[in-house]
């Protein structure tokens, strides 16, 4: 009799130990991919697991986070942190905070130079957009203040040699920035506030929307021209397919994600998954759009095919943008923080499970 304390200690602790060991397994094991969110209203970031649909990290960074980019060599994540005014670096590996760079702009979009070395934000204060060095972790340059309202978003040639600058105003329009000279170029009228736009894989369309106009422009990168406008559904985002002449457009008032071909306009799909759909990110081959949903606080994973529902993860208060990360074949971790001190992270889970169901609790 004495044996059965015993052996109803060990089934219990049989019970527990799997599950505790299990959480330290999806902690310690890097997936394929990660998805980083940017939380506006909590000033964290969610990581998510590529391949478990898990949010399985919340990182404590800089006041109303926005804009996301990343790098692969050395691989390195910037959020910027736009009432802080400051970027967030953090290590898409190891997950840790590894140092800021002050801006003093209030920054809001980002993009990496094609070397990896420098940072280009928009600022909502200085309209304009700045030049910072990611090693020395400091600004280095800036481009003229826009005249008429303020850059928004950016999108980078694939040789790195031009910048293209999204501005919202009562015009809206591109710029063409040639990063050499740092000389705007030309600036392509693209239609009334201009909230995003994208750049195929070769660099050959740009693509706008126009939500006072519900209006995409079709840029030819070649001629700097506006080729074609075709009406359509337009909200805060737009992603380009990676191998189709295919953009989603989020629809933020409608609820929906429309899938267009910017060839011909034609309607190719519609998912109605969420409420406000924000930014999204795509992965390589095209085949899922990642989004986030500012209302719902939760991320929707979409079949870029069928346009249905594939998955659906929660992160945290009114999520801004959404950054696809690779983890196969990434280098060393970057360089840690030198004289910065690093904001700490959270061991929050917005979400302890996806959901398949749209009707469930994320």
């Amino acid at each position: 009799m004495r044996l059965l304390p015993v052996l109803l200690t060990a089934v219990a602790l049989s019970l527990v130990q799997p599950c505790s060991h299990s959480l330290a397994l999806a902690t310690t094991t890097a997936p394929s991919h990660r998805l980083f969110v940017t939380n506006y209203r909590d000033d964290t970031v969610s990581v998510i697991n590529g391949d478990t649909h898990h949010e399985e990290r919340v990182l404590k960074v800089g006041a109303t986070p926005q804009g996301i980019a990343h790098r692969s060599n050395p691989p390195l994540v910037a959020v910027s942190a736009s009432t802080a005014s400051e970027i967030t670096l953090i290590d898409p590996i190891s997950l840790d905070v590894v140092g800021t760079i002050e801006t003093g702009a209030e920054p809001e979009d980002l993009v990496f130079s094609r070397d990896g070395k420098h940072l280009y934000a928009t600022s909502a204060a200085t309209k304009s957009v700045h030049v910072l060095d990611v090693e020395k972790r400091e600004e280095v340059a800036a481009l003229p203040p826009a005249k008429m309202g303020r850059p928004v978003r950016l999108q980078l040639s694939p040789d790195g040699t031009i910048l293209y600058v999204l501005i919202r105003s009562k015009q809206g329009a591109v710029w063409v920035v040639n990063l050499e000279s740092t000389k705007v170029e030309k600036t392509i009228p693209v239609g009334v506030n201009s909230n995003d736009f994208a750049l195929s894989s070769d660099g050959r369309w740009l693509v706008s929307s126009s939500f006072a106009d519900d209006r995409l422009s079709v840029i030819d990168t070649t001629s700097r021209e506006v080729v074609a406008t075709h009406p359509a559904p337009t909200g805060a985002g737009l992603v380009m397919h990676p191998t189709k002449s295919r953009v989603f457009s989020l629809a933020s008032f409608d609820d929906a994600v429309h899938a267009i071909d910017y060839q011909t306009g034609a309607k190719m799909g519609t998912a109605e998954v969420g409420e406000s759909p924000q930014y999204g990110s795509i992965d390589p081959d095209g085949r899922v759009l990642y989004v986030a949903y500012e209302d719902s606080n939760r991320i929707i994973a979409i079949d870029t095919d069928t346009m249905q529902q594939l998955w659906r993860a929660g992160v945290g208060d009114e999520p801004a943008d959404i950054e696809y990360v690779s983890l196969s074949g990434l280098g060393e971790p970057p360089l840690r923080a030198r004289n910065n001190q690093a904001p700490d992270t959270q061991a929050l889970i917005h979400s302890p499970q996806a959901s398949p169901n749209p009707g469930a609790r994320p």
